[in-house]
């Protein structure tokens, strides 16, 4: 399935149904996350079902048991009502009451939505479920090419309910547009559903038609032969191909939309505190207790410019993901990525520590002091945040499968790259910091010959194949080198984790 993004003809009344409708389809949300709350403390506070948890908890998973007992747990929450057809049902009464503007599958769209969400609580690490906001209801979704939205290609126009509305032609030079549309030449398009969907802009929401269409999305780019091992890190892709080196940092813009976001945040706060300066103490603080807030034309204005700066922010993320994926499967058709739970790496230190080193500090008297400062917490969250690793090994992914490559994960615990050496064929534990390893004589850049022993596992994946290392490691330095000395003449500036 691919998706075709087509730009609605906004017009005054297009704009006020639209509003109307959003606001109708969050609030059917928040019933369901009322609905499915309520269910989910029922089911905290009764005695039969916490006693089939304790019971499941005790047994070994995956025995006959245990499988019995999910049953009865399972069957007990549909009998409350806490499934998606049991949430289905229940906001079946609300939409009738706004059949004129909501569908029903529309309607049943969110329960999914919702009830997704609740698995997560019951069977996943979510926590709770949250109310939706207005401004977070970007999206309002059918399940079927006819019911609520539908497509009519032959006009470049789409009815919902019982409107029908334009939308801006397609540019006849857009090649890869024209064969989305027309797949079989001039054959029925085979949609799977539509949607509408908006998003943010300094003027205002622009609205655009998203159109679910079944089948393989057209090829912009053919990909080579050959393997690619790559190693990934928190802000960087170090790449090994059968020809070809790369040593890439992910988004290297995005720090520009980071500093523009920031810019906004204090006009916004500045603009804030004008605005209500009775809800602030003498120290600037704000006080505790329900407060009304106002928010002036100049806020509304730079709340706009800071969701469109975050909606480029994310696109160009994307984007430059795209780039650099499309380059790696110009050089190979058979991916191998070291795995990495970037998960882990984004959560705070548990363990509350001190430093091992004295630090001098003065107290407000001016008298210094000698004291061991607590370790800092934080990990990966901001770097993975702004450079999104794992949507880019996402998208190679998905790339590669549907242009009918192969993409495969190593076993981290047996391969080891990171300590290897095909030279010595030893395995040796180095410090984070020391970027650079010498094999058989020859520096090289850590990450690099880490994707250069990844693009040599073997068949089972589980470690390098050391006489295919000892082959192809002159060619491979040479294109290191190379790699290395084209990255220095740039000139630019490089993330401390390249080595130099």
């Amino acid at each position: 399935m691919y998706v075709i993004r087509l730009k609605i003809k906004q017009t005054e009344y297009f704009n006020g149904l639209c509003e109307k409708r959003f606001a109708l389809i969050n609030r059917c949300h928040n019933i369901l996350v009322r609905r499915s709350m309520h269910l989910l403390n029922r089911l905290k506070h009764d005695r039969q079902y916490q006693q089939l948890l304790d019971t499941y908890h005790s047994l070994d998973p995956g025995s006959k048991e245990a499988r019995e007992t999910g049953r009865q747990m399972n069957e007990y929450r549909k009998a409350l009502g806490l499934s998606k057809s049991g949430l289905e049902s229940y906001i079946k009464v609300w939409q009738k009451r706004y059949s004129g503007h909501i569908s029903s599958h529309q309607a049943q769209k969110e329960a999914e939505r919702v009830m997704a969400g609740v698995e997560k609580v019951l069977f996943g690490n979510g926590k709770e479920l949250h109310f939706r906001k207005l401004s977070q209801a970007t999206t309002l979704c059918s399940k079927s090419p006819s019911n609520g939205v539908s497509f009519d290609r032959k006009n470049m126009t789409f009815r919902w309910m019982k409107d029908t509305f334009s939308l801006k032609p397609v540019d006849k030079d857009d090649i890869y547009m024209i064969n989305a549309l027309y797949p079989d030449g001039n054959g029925p398009l085979p949609v799977s559903y539509c949607e509408i969907k908006r998003m943010m802009f300094p003027n205002g929401w622009h609205y655009y038609l998203n159109v679910y269409v079944k089948g393989t999305a057209p090829r912009k780019h053919m990909a080579g032969t050959g393997r690619a091992g790559i190693d990934p890190g928190t802000s960087t892709m170090a790449v090994y191909a059968e020809h070809k080196v790369m040593l890439r940092k992910l988004a290297p813009e995005a720090e520009k939309y980071t500093t523009l976001l920031k810019e906004v945040l204090r006009a916004m706060d500045k603009s804030r505190r004008a605005s209500n300066p009775d809800n602030y103490d003498p120290e600037g603080r704000v006080i505790k207790g329900r407060r009304t807030w106002r928010r002036s034309a100049r806020y509304r204005e730079l709340e706009r410019k800071f969701r469109s700066l975050c909606r480029r922010k994310a696109l160009y993320i994307r984007q430059s993901h795209c780039i650099l994926a499309n380059e790696v499967l110009r050089n190979a058709n058979e991916i191998i990525v070291e795995h990495m739970d970037y998960h882990s790496l984004q959560r705070k230190a548990k363990n509350t520590e001190r430093q091992d080193r004295n630090s001098v500090i003065q107290d407000r008297k001016g008298r210094s002091k000698v004291i061991h400062k607590y370790k800092r917490k934080k990990r990966f969250g901001r770097s993975l945040g702004s450079r999104a690793p794992s949507e880019f090994l996402a998208i190679l992914k998905q790339k590669a499968e549907a242009s009918g490559g192969i993409y495969n994960e190593i076993d981290t615990k047996t391969f080891r790259a990171s300590q290897y050496g095909h030279s010595e064929d030893t395995y040796t534990k180095t410090a984070l910091n020391e970027r650079f390893k010498t094999i058989g004589g020859i520096e090289v850049q850590r990450d690099l010959y880490s994707a250069f022993l990844i693009q040599h596992s073997n068949d089972r994946y589980d470690s390098p194949d050391r006489q295919a290392c000892i082959t192809d490691f002159a060619a491979f330095a040479v294109m290191h080198d190379k790699e290395i000395k084209h990255l220095k003449e740039t000139g630019q500036s490089r993330p401390c984790c390249f080595g130099f």
